[in-house]
């Protein structure tokens, strides 16, 4: 079965350029195939005021193990591959992805230590670069600690919620 979604907006008047409607839009097919493969097509409105495959982009996704997107504007290709499991009683998520604009491969593991703690390490192959990272909660309070092993940069953020107010804070040591 396949799916069609449009969406689009319209920009009646601008403050500094009075009235000039402006439309844009876009429309996606998504098609389920009987192997839960999902195959999607964009396109974008660019592509008619421009004729060509601007906004463009095709992807296949097989959830939970591959995802794959083909950009019409940048002849570009992102491909990501991913997985889950559960060692020693942990939950184990990976992924590797490969990304053609700039090149850039990277792989992310993430530990779920605890229902509120997990510990993610994350390594780009093209600038060999390593991050430490976690997301957990003490006393209601949401931390997230980074740590760049290359740069040595560190950053801190944390939110509460009190009364119905988010309350966010955040430090960076570089």
């Amino acid at each position: 079965m396949t799916k069609v979604t449009a969406k689009g907006s319209a920009k009646i008047a601008d403050v500094k350029s009075g009235f000039e409607p402006k439309l844009s839009g876009s429309v996606t097919l998504v098609n389920s195939l009987e192997n839960g493969v999902k195959v999607k097509g964009v396109i974008s409105d660019k592509a008619i005021k421009t004729s060509s495959l601007s906004g463009c982009s095709l992807s296949l996704e097989k959830p939970g193990s591959l995802s794959a997107v083909y950009s019409f504007d940048s002849k570009t290709t992102k491909v990501t591959v991913f997985g889950k499991s559960v060692v020693a009683d942990k939950s184990v998520k990976g992924k590797i992805s490969y990304n053609q604009k700039g090149d850039a491969w990277t792989g992310e593991g993430t530990v779920t230590i605890t229902d509120d703690i997990d510990v993610t390490a994350s390594y780009n192959l093209k600038d060999k670069e390593a991050v430490l990272s976690s997301c957990l909660t003490l006393n209601g309070i949401g931390f997230e600690p980074e740590y760049n092993l290359k740069s040595k940069d560190f950053s801190l953020s944390a939110e509460k919620e009190i009364n119905g107010i988010p309350l966010t804070g955040s430090l960076q040591i570089l």
